[in-house]
């Protein structure tokens, strides 16, 4: 990938982790850049941006936990076949369709484990109560986090709230 020289060039990271996301936007006008950010600032670009990075990172950190290796993807290529004495090429073969494999349930955990932004939530069990709780660190899940118990919150990935789900 290319990247276009631009006269002004604004550049973000959503953290000081080398993990973090970046977003560059450049313009030649001072003043359509300035526009630019403006439109990000109004809009969900940041918590899509937040939401993907914490999905690509958990399903990443999921696969390595449940030992997934890379592999090379499967190849589908069309053989040639007779039609009427002719070389007639067959159609390609319908590409492969994979489905996520379910998170693994915690021991004595009922089925059905939420994904917060892509990571299995913690099963706790105290004895007098069960919840499900946000899997994230301290950092993330601190005391003055708002709770919710909808794993798809976009106060998740915006970092304004943490999970915590009861069970009875």
């Amino acid at each position: 990938m290319t990247q276009q020289e631009y006269k002004y060039r604004a550049t973000l990271k959503a953290g000081k982790d080398f993990d973090a996301p970046w977003l560059t936007i450049g313009s030649d006008d001072a003043g359509e850049l300035e526009m630019l950010l403006q439109t990000l600032e109004r809009n969900t670009t940041f918590a899509t941006l937040g939401r993907l990075a914490a999905n690509f990172a958990g399903q990443f950190n999921l696969g390595k936990g449940l030992g997934a290796t890379n592999t090379a993807a499967p190849v589908s290529e069309p053989t040639p076949s007779y039609a009427g004495g002719t070389m007639a090429q067959a159609a390609p073969a319908a590409p492969v369709q994979y489905a996520p494999a379910a998170a693994p349930a915690a021991a004595g955990a009922p089925a059905g484990v939420p994904l917060i932004l892509g990571i299995p939530a913690k099963w706790i069990d105290k004895g007098s109560w069960k919840a499900w709780a946000d899997p994230r660190g301290q950092a993330e899940t601190g005391p003055d986090k708002l709770k919710t118990d909808n794993p798809d919150h976009p106060g998740l990935a915006q970092g304004t709230h943490k999970f915590w789900k009861f069970v009875r």
